[in-house]
């Protein structure tokens, strides 16, 4: 059975990730904040639960990556074009480094990774809280979208490892 760790799977596209992988038979391993959001995943029968510190996404990258390695899989962190150097379209004041972070750290993964892709994906402006209800794709449109690039990813390691990919396969400026 294939896993896939979630980091951040209590709502919004962590939460339709983590669902999506299970319904196709995944064993996921799910964090959450607080309880309330494992009990929910729980309930649902959507995930193997755990609750997480505040322990950053960025910060478990390298104790995820010697496991990715070691499965030749890929390690996918979902990010924003905020983040990117060659988009530089309007953006909120103080965007930009925040937005960076988790960039910079996928980028220095693909450099040490020898068996897995590393990939930054951009999963487009998504109705969610975070998207808000004007947003211009569903949750469920942007996951199945970054499902496909991860597969995609999975099969050619090379052309992938260290992109910046979004939803729909277009590759993005870092």
């Amino acid at each position: 059975m294939k896993t896939v760790p979630i980091v951040g799977a209590s709502r919004g596209l962590g939460h339709a990730f983590a669902r999506e992988y299970c319904r196709d038979g995944w064993r996921v391993l799910a964090t959450a904040r607080d309880k309330a959001s494992l009990s929910a995943l729980d309930a649902a029968g959507h995930a193997e639960p755990s609750r997480s510190t505040s322990r950053s996404p960025m910060q478990l990258i390298p104790v995820l990556l010697p496991l990715t390695d070691a499965a030749r899989g890929v390690l996918a962190v979902v990010s924003s074009k905020m983040g990117s150097i060659g988009e530089t379209s309007a953006r909120p004041a103080g965007s930009t480094a925040r937005a960076r972070r988790p960039h910079s750290a996928l980028k220095v993964a693909s450099l040490e990774s020898r068996h897995s892709a590393c990939i930054a994906l951009h999963p487009g402006w998504v109705r969610t809280d975070m998207g808000g209800p004007s947003a211009a794709i569903d949750a469920a449109h942007s996951v199945a979208g970054m499902r496909a690039v991860i597969a995609e990813a999975g099969a050619m390691r090379e052309e992938f490892n260290g992109r910046f990919v979004q939803y729909d396969g277009t590759k993005l400026e870092w």
